[in-house]
């Protein structure tokens, strides 16, 4: 799991060390935008978080939050 600065700049969510949060290890993303981007290079919607990352195919599966509880709720109970 990766947190982004709580604080967002003008950039937008950014993937940066500090006390909760911390640098992107898996993709070196610097921003939760290039997330987005990698996922649907012509996404113009607005940047959310919670994001489940699909470290496979390397893109986003969801960004709902009620779509990631109910997988976390479901899908790990095993």
């Amino acid at each position: 799991m990766t947190v982004v600065d709580p604080i967002r700049r003008k950039q937008g969510w950014a993937f940066r060390e500090g006390p909760g949060h911390g640098h992107d290890p898996i993709n070196g993303l610097q921003f939760l935008s290039e997330a987005y981007s990698a996922t649907d290079p012509h996404d113009r919607g607005r940047v959310t978080g919670s994001v489940l990352w699909d470290t496979v195919t390397n893109r986003m599966v969801t960004n709902s939050d009620s779509d990631l509880l109910r997988t976390f709720n479901h899908e790990f109970d095993r």
